[in-house]
């Protein structure tokens, strides 16, 4: 298992996670070895205990930056009194979202209807890409208009 404060990350801020004083970014890949890998959700909830997340502790998160991607850095969350509390992000997000640079990950978003479909997009990406086919570079593209 990777230790997540010892990577970038790019994840999504779906409209569900939006809460009044905290919003919840799921990450969908990391930055290793020089490229951007995508996680597997069970991967993921290995690295983000609990609820898969990294937590934003603010009021007011801007309804335009929901359902895009973000690069982030998390750090152990210190105000979770117990680590092992179910529903509770053991991570929180350090210095804030940055846009995501161009990712070098599986070409997913194209497939994608809509965001909450990602990251079970990028999953399936995964299996298909042990095979020949090779990562390239795309961005997310917002489909919202």
């Amino acid at each position: 298992m990777i230790n997540a404060e010892d990577y970038d990350w790019i994840g999504i801020v779906n409209p569900e996670d939006v809460k009044f004083g905290v919003t919840f970014v799921t990450p969908l890949a990391y930055y290793s070895e020089g490229a951007w890998k995508p996680i597997a959700v069970d991967a993921r909830h290995q690295c983000f205990p609990n609820n898969g997340k990294a937590a934003i502790f603010e009021k007011g998160f801007p309804i335009s930056n929901v359902s895009r991607l973000w690069q982030f850095h998390p750090e152990r969350n210190e105000q979770l009194p117990t680590p092992s509390m179910y529903g509770y992000s053991c991570y929180v997000v350090s210095g804030g979202l940055k846009p995501a640079p161009l990712a070098q990950i599986i070409e997913w978003t194209a497939r994608a209807n809509h965001p909450f479909e990602l990251p079970d997009l990028l999953e399936q990406g995964i299996v298909s890409a042990r095979g020949s086919i090779s990562t390239t570079i795309s961005t997310y593209m917002d489909r919202s208009g």
